[in-house]
């Protein structure tokens, strides 16, 4: 049907305008250059110096009481939008040869402050040919091109056009993003000018080349700043050349992206804090850490009056007084889990202040507004370094491994909290003793991951672990899987429940205290390292990540590598 619709459009494009822009086109858009609507015939729209016929979102002329022509109502994803296409091809009625296609919104949306999905928009374009080059043109109003954020999504793949932060204080985003003939982003808009003309992405367009053509395409604007002026997306142009020969379909799908959610504030930095997701209130809540580290772990001193407790909406970081709390300032390399049952989240462990004093042993919980010191009648030593996962098969939460600093000692032992006591777990083999190493909880095998991590106190200046092993609390059976193309400790791993497949992020190791900026995906059964991104989170370990189910992101806070971290990222699915 839509390359029934596109045959519809047997036009061409007028040819590039001369100064004058005078007098009024003909209704085919021939014999002139237009400067505005008005020099247009009836049914046409001054585009870019053309006229253009009017159309909706599927390619179908319009007609004058704003239906198509085979009698449908226009569509768009945004309120009060009109469109524009265009269209050609060796022949169109039959859709024999490669067909170029052009379609345009012209929106004027605005951008909605704070919202981390943004303003999404989408065209449909035919399908049934293989893609070979892609061009976009935007048209973004805004105080402050540095502050947009701009992705494009299609054809089941994703890429970056634009992610800020190169025209500092520069006005608007007018462009077309084009890989072949574009210039850097940089160079387009000197002395604050916003982005204009011709530019290269800030990602690869190439990686469209050979999927079908058709489906959805996707533009979605994020206004990353805090300016109370409107971000509007006025307008925007998806082209797409098609190329003889087949469809290219071996290439993944689900692909996922790196964004920064707009934040107001943010917390303290954190490093080697513990973090949990509150599922019932939807925060994100965050206890201790460092504000600082000096050699090789050790936590500077930390000011007094710090914050312990902090908590995330999704839009808004906040600091929670409570009249006590674990530990004191600088408590750090403790462990977190939520438990829905009690819904209340549980700590355990950790260093106490801002050095390696003798760890702790203590359990607290928290619900919302106030910390409490629990005293079960049994407890696992005290250590810090270790991890907190929650077992929704048994309804536990189970505490594995850590370490004591000052004795010298790692753990192998497994624990698990049933809502007012701990129990000692049984284990069969497995990974042995190890700190610093990162878990999560696989619904789809029904077992806690365990990822790499140090087997000796020593870690500072060793190799990381590059094991990945599963665990059945239920039986006590340990299972080995791939190891990962890298031996890493203070890392983070979360199971990703829209993609179903594990993410790991950054890290620490080697001799030289090398820390990591990869992503890589476990997916069951082989371990994928994402290309890099243009956008990414820096490198770093000690850094807290957590799966948002109602959000359906992973979570990214703090952390450091030559300098701390302050930063809030999501890992999310592409649109």
């Amino acid at each position: 049907m839509r390359a029934a619709s596109l045959a519809l459009l047997t036009l061409s494009l007028v040819p590039a305008c001369n100064d004058e822009g005078t007098g009024l086109c003909a209704a085919d858009g021939s014999g002139c250059a237009c400067k505005a609507d008005t020099d247009c015939g009836p049914g046409l729209h001054c585009y870019k110096d053309r006229c253009l016929p009017e159309a909706d979102s599927t390619g179908a002329a319009s007609s004058d009481d704003g239906t198509a022509s085979d009698g449908t109502a226009p569509t768009t994803t945004a309120p009060d939008a009109t469109a524009t296409a265009t269209a050609t091809s060796e022949d169109m009625s039959t859709g024999t040869g490669p067909m170029d296609q052009t379609i345009c919104h012209d929106l004027d949306a605005v951008v909605e402050p704070g919202a981390f999905a943004g303003l999404e928009d989408t065209i449909e374009l035919a399908g049934g040919q293989a893609i070979a080059a892609v061009r976009v043109e935007v048209e973004v109003r805004a105080p402050d091109a540095s502050q947009i954020d701009l992705t494009l999504a299609g054809a089941q793949k994703f890429t970056a056009l634009y992610t800020g932060g190169q025209c500092n204080q520069g006005p608007d985003v007018r462009a077309t993003f084009d890989a072949a003939g574009g210039q850097a982003i940089g160079d387009s808009c000197p002395e604050g000018q916003g982005i204009t003309g011709t530019v290269l992405p800030d990602g690869d367009l190439g990686v469209f080349a050979g999927r079908d053509t058709g489906g959805p395409w996707t533009l979605r604007v994020r206004d990353i700043g805090f300016s109370e002026d409107e971000v509007v997306l006025e307008r925007w142009c998806v082209h797409v050349d098609a190329m003889p020969g087949p469809v290219d379909t071996d290439k993944t799908e689900g692909d996922a992206i790196w964004l920064r959610p707009k934040s107001l504030g943010d917390a303290s930095l954190r490093i080697f804090g513990a973090w949990a997701h509150d599922e019932a209130r939807d925060v994100v809540v965050g206890f201790g850490g460092c504000l600082q580290v000096g050699q090789p772990y050790s936590c500077l001193p930390t000011p007094g009056d710090y914050k312990m407790t902090v908590e995330w909406d999704g839009v808004e970081w906040r600091d929670i007084d409570t009249a006590s709390h674990p530990g004191g300032p600088g408590h750090h390399m403790a462990a977190m889990a939520y438990d829905p049952v009690a819904g209340e989240v549980v700590l355990f462990g950790g260093y106490p202040d801002s050095g390696f004093n003798p760890p702790l042993a203590e359990t607290w919980t928290y619900e919302g507004s106030a910390w409490t010191q629990r005293t079960p009648a049994h407890s696992p030593t005290a250590r810090a370094g270790h991890t907190m996962v929650w077992d929704p098969a048994h309804s536990q939460i189970v505490l594995y491994g850590g370490h004591d600093e000052l004795a010298q000692t790692v753990m192998a032992d497994l624990w698990a909290w049933d809502g007012s006591d701990w129990t000692e777990l049984p284990s069969a083999g497995g990974p042995g003793a190890r700190h610093h190493h990162a878990a999560t909880w696989n619904p789809v095998l029904g077992r806690m991951m365990v990822f790499g991590g140090w087997p000796d106190p020593g870690y500072p200046n060793l190799d990381g672990s590059a094991q990945l092993w599963s665990y059945d609390p239920g039986s006590g059976a340990w299972q080995q899987h791939e190891d990962a193309p890298v031996g890493i400790g203070a890392s983070q791993i979360v199971h990703d429940g829209v993609r179903e497949r594990i993410i790991m992020f950054g890290g620490r190791s080697g001799t030289l205290g090398n820390s990591y900026y990869e992503t890589y995906e476990w997916d069951g059964a082989a371990w994928t390292a994402l290309l890099r991104p243009v956008w990414e989170p820096d490198a770093r370990f000690g850094h807290g990540m957590l799966w948002l189910p109602t959000r359906g992101v992973t979570f990214l806070y703090g952390g450091r590598f030559n300098q701390a971290w302050q930063d809030t990222w999501y890992y999310t699915p592409v649109p």
